[in-house]
């Protein structure tokens, strides 16, 4: 049986964020300072707001995928989807800024759009 102060720090462990857990989180985690404010979301994971940590201080969209969310096909479209983002800089394009991959997660850190305004809202 569990200690009251095992139990404690067991629940501790818990509650700390989720990118503590993973190699590719620990990379976002040094550049960017989660907003806890979400973006969007969607079948394979969810956009997050980030904060440079760099000044001057930019608002970043993170794109977090989960992979067991994701089939090999589904994986080489995303990985495309990279590729080709990575290729633009227009003003009516969303820039990639860089992606960080570990076994579970990939991250896509990418411009934020002003106040997180969907897409769909605007048509």
């Amino acid at each position: 049986m569990l200690s009251v102060h095992g139990a404690e720090e067991i629940a501790r462990a818990r509650k700390k964020s989720f990118f503590v857990r993973h190699k590719a989180s620990m990379e976002v985690r040094k550049k960017y300072q989660p907003s806890r404010q979400v973006l969007g979301q969607g079948a394979f994971g969810v956009v997050l707001k980030f904060v440079t940590k760099e000044e001057p201080k930019t608002d970043v969209a993170v794109k977090i995928i989960r992979k067991e969310r994701v089939n090999a096909n589904q994986m080489q479209i995303m990985k495309d989807e990279i590729a080709i983002m990575s290729r633009f800089d227009h003003a009516h394009v969303i820039k990639h800024i860089e992606s960080y991959e570990d076994e579970n997660y990939v991250f896509m850190i990418m411009e934020a759009l002003c106040d997180s305004v969907e897409l769909q809202s605007i048509l």
